[in-house]
């Protein structure tokens, strides 16, 4: 949140969240969201994406380009999603549509102060967020795109940590590097 400026919601999770994301925000007092930034369109980060526009109407999404198909028809990645998880699909949520009018993709889009980064890889439609705030904040919010890393898992030949890329069966490997 930048003071007297927007406030930001990175990835609210899957559908089976949004309530409780929800009470959270009215607990704590956040304003509603200005903007709901999404890195992708996977259920874990988006799904319920949907729902909360139904409780904070003023929003606005910003998906990466490409990726707003998904959001307008969330039925496409849900079963898709439920057919590669199974139960674990199941426990997401369903996923609710948006209005198209509702959805951003340009960077342009966004307040200076946030600048996406196309990052695919991951998912083919995926960016991670620059965010640079008041006074002096820098926040790099990265979605998948960088894996998972750990340095406790032992090193490789090289002396690198342990890194293994977030992603289920689909992995763009060429995408990713560069």
């Amino acid at each position: 949140v930048e003071p007297g400026g927007a406030c930001f919601l990175v990835d609210p999770g899957p559908a089976a969240v949004v309530e409780q994301l929800v009470r959270v925000f009215r607990h704590e007092n956040l304003p509603e969201p200005n903007w709901i930034l999404l890195t992708h369109i996977h259920l874990d980060h988006a799904g319920g994406v949907g729902h909360l526009a139904e409780f904070f109407p003023r929003a606005r999404i910003w998906a990466p380009p490409g990726g707003g198909t998904f959001l307008v028809r969330p039925e496409i990645l849900a079963h898709a999603s439920r057919k590669t998880l199974g139960s674990l699909g199941e426990a997401y949520g369903f996923p609710r549509p948006l209005e198209e009018a509702k959805i951003f993709s340009r960077k342009e889009d966004l307040p200076s102060s946030v600048q996406p980064v196309l990052t695919p890889g991951h998912a083919p439609y995926h960016a991670a967020f620059l965010y640079r705030g008041f006074p002096e904040e820098r926040f790099l919010f990265t979605g998948d795109a960088a894996g998972m890393h750990h340095a406790s898992l032992g090193n490789n030949s090289r002396g690198l940590p342990y890194l293994r890329p977030g992603t289920p069966h689909k992995f763009f490997f060429e995408e990713y590097m560069a």
